[in-house]
C-alpha cells in the first residue's frame, strides 16, 4: 500500500497528438510512458513494436544501466498516458522489480549479441521470459540456479550484467545493492545442459514445445470430431 501510495503522489499525467515524436533515440533521459489511452510505435536497430494501453514506453530507460535512450518513440494515434520516472522507480526494490519484469525481454532483446544469443527469434526471447521466474537478491544474498538463467541486473563475485549463467549446482554470492535474476524453467535447463549451448538449448526448447502443443491441439480436434462410424443414419461401404 505504502508503495501505490508513493506511486500515486509521484506521477504526473501528459497527452501527446498523433504523429507527435515521444522520445528520439540517444536523447538523456529518466523517464518512460504507461500508456492509458492510443498507440506507439518504438523502435530502434534492434527491435520494432507497437504499443498499447497498459504498456510501458521506453521501459529500458527507468533501468538504471540506462542514461540515453536507445530507442525512439513516436504517437500513432493521440496518446494519453502517466509518466514513471527513474527517481521514483529506484525508490522501492519491490517496484524496480516489476519494471525489470516488464523489460525483460527488452533486456535480453538488447544484449543478445553480449550474451551470445545469436540470431534467436524474439518469439524464443519472449517465451523465455514468460516461462521463466524473475528473482531479486540483495547484496551478500547467496543463490544457486540448478536450471541456469541470466543476470540481468547486478554483480556478482564471478561477474557482472548482463550474464548467462550455466546450469549448476554452484552458489553464487551478490556483491551489489541488488540482483535481478531470471532464472530458467527445469526443461530449459535440460536443454541447455544437453546442447551445451544457450542459444542452440533454447532454441529446440523453443522447437519442441511448439511441437508439443501441436500435437495436443491436434488430439483435441480429433477427439471432438464427429465418429461417422457410430451414426446409425451412416451407411458403411463394403
Amino acid at each position: 500500500d505504502t508503495e501505490i501510495k508513493f506511486l500515486c503522489e509521484n506521477i504526473k499525467f501528459v497527452s501527446f497528438e498523433q504523429n507527435q515524436v515521444l522520445f528520439g533515440e540517444g536523447q538523456e533521459t529518466n523517464c518512460a510512458y504507461l500508456i492509458f489511452r492510443g498507440r506507439v510505435q518504438e523502435e530502434s536497430n534492434w527491435m520494432f513494436q507497437e504499443l498499447e494501453v497498459g504498456s510501458i514506453v521506453g521501459v529500458l530507460h527507468l533501468l538504471p544501466e540506462f542514461s540515453c535512450t536507445v530507442t525512439s518513440a513516436k504517437a500513432v494515434t493521440s496518446v494519453s498516458a502517466a509518466v514513471l520516472t527513474k527517481s521514483v522507480v529506484l525508490e522501492y526494490l519491490n517496484i524496480l522489480k516489476c519494471i525489470y519484469l516488464e523489460a525483460s525481454e527488452e533486456v535480453l532483446m538488447y544484449n543478445q549479441e553480449a550474451l551470445n544469443l545469436g540470431n534467436l527469434r524474439k518469439e524464443c526471447i519472449c517465451k523465455v521470459v514468460v516461462e521463466s521466474t524473475l528473482k531479486l537478491f540483495k547484496k551478500q544474498d547467496k543463490f544457486s540456479l540448478n536450471s541456469g538463467g541470466f543476470i540481468l541486473s547486478g554483480e556478482l563475485l564471478v561477474g557482472v550484467a548482463p550474464l548467462f549463467l550455466y546450469p549448476s549446482d554452484e552458489t553464487f554470492t551478490v556483491s551489489s545493492e541488488y540482483c535481478i535474476v531470471l532464472e530458467f524453467p527445469f526443461q530449459l535447463g535440460a536443454e541447455i545442459v544437453s546442447t551445451c549451448n544457450c542459444s542452440e538449448g533454447i532454441s529446440s526448447y523453443c522447437k519442441k514445445q511448439l511441437t508439443t502443443n501441436f500435437k495436443w491441439q491436434k488430439t483435441k480436434t480429433q477427439s471432438k470430431s464427429p465418429n461417422l462410424t457410430e451414426d446409425p443414419n451412416v451407411t458403411q461401404r463394403s
